[in-house]
């Protein structure tokens, strides 16, 4: 056995990719705390998404991916009313025919009772349909800053004044602020190459795929638990 620094506690077991291959190698016991790659080359690592930590850029994934996602303050330009997550209602208080093209006239944020809070800058909408009586497009054109989940949006169309429009902000509708999140999917996260020969690996999951990184199936590692 290869002198690596593991506490004597952890036990250790060789999986050969020949005969694990494609298969998920879940502890015996315990969860896997270290990998150490006997194999001549790089291997591969496929793990679970919602047992590693990853970095993720501002909006590069919805935060209801993500555990305790950060919130950029923004929603996201370009969504439109069928993407939103919050709940978006219209009132007309008249008789409007169907009409397209509208957009957002004076916004306000309401928050816990307080109207355009200190730190927020309201988005704007555009593209506003309307068909049949009712709503029938909506789009992000101005982002805003500083907003958060549970906000009330409201404001009357700019052309149309008749109709005001309503919207709660959904979790997904803000954008993922950038930094380290751990996904809610268990879907795997392929880590290419990322042990070298001879290095060691310190984890803490449950269980794990792993390959040869020049795809021969041959590769072999010692892989400790507890």
């Amino acid at each position: 056995m290869p002198k690596v620094s593991i506490p004597n506690h952890y036990q250790w077991a060789l999986l050969l990719e020949s005969t694990a291959q494609e298969t998920d190698m879940v502890a015996p016991q315990g969860r896997w705390r270290a990998i150490h790659n006997i194999h001549d080359g790089a291997i591969d690592l496929l793990i679970p998404g919602n047992q590693v930590y990853q970095h993720f850029d501002e909006d590069a994934v919805a935060r209801s991916a993500v555990y305790a996602p950060g919130n950029s303050g923004k929603l996201d330009e370009n969504t439109a009313l069928a993407d939103f997550d919050g709940t978006v209602t219209a009132v007309d208080a008249g008789t409007t025919a169907n009409f397209t093209g509208d957009s957002s006239g004076t916004v306000t944020v309401t928050r816990n009772g307080v109207e355009n809070p200190g730190g927020v800058t309201a988005p704007s909408f555009d593209g506003i349909n309307w068909t049949s009586s009712a709503l029938a497009t909506l789009v992000v054109n101005g982002e805003g800053s500083g907003l958060e989940e549970g906000d009330v949006i409201t404001f009357p169309l700019t052309t149309n004044t008749d109709i005001t429009i309503t919207f709660t902000v959904g979790q997904d509708d803000l954008q993922l602020k950038d930094g380290i999140y751990q996904k809610v999917s268990d879907a795997d996260v392929t880590f290419t190459d990322v042990l070298a020969a001879g290095e060691i690996m310190y984890l803490n999951v449950s269980q794990f795929q792993f390959a040869a990184g020049d795809d021969n199936n041959d590769g072999k590692i010692v892989a400790y638990f507890g």
